[in-house]
């Protein structure tokens, strides 16, 4: 299986040329998956599980347009998780709509 992590304050090129051979798993933020799948550098056609940790903080550090953004393209069937140690009303929200 092979895995990759994106995070924002480093040259994108070294992070994303682990895409070229194919990649398993990806751990990142919403918003720097976002910017690599806008760049074309990523494609999420073949997605099949995305999951949210800490969905709650994502949600009030105003991730919500992310999150939303990339559930759209999402292929289905697919499944989508968002983990929170605590579950807000806000959050339930969001999980019922991705």
């Amino acid at each position: 299986m092979r895995c990759g992590i994106l995070f924002g304050g480093i040259n994108k090129h070294r992070q994303t040329k682990m895409f070229k051979n194919g990649t398993h798993v990806v751990v990142t933020s919403p918003g720097r998956l976002l910017e690599v799948v806008r760049e074309r550098k990523l494609a999420l056609n073949r997605t099949r599980m995305c999951v949210f940790d800490e969905a709650d903080i994502m949600l009030q550090m105003g991730f919500k347009d992310d999150i939303f953004n990339l559930t759209a393209l999402l292929p289905t069937p697919r499944q989508v998780m968002m983990w929170s140690a605590t579950w807000p009303s806000f959050v339930a929200g969001v999980a019922e709509r991705a």
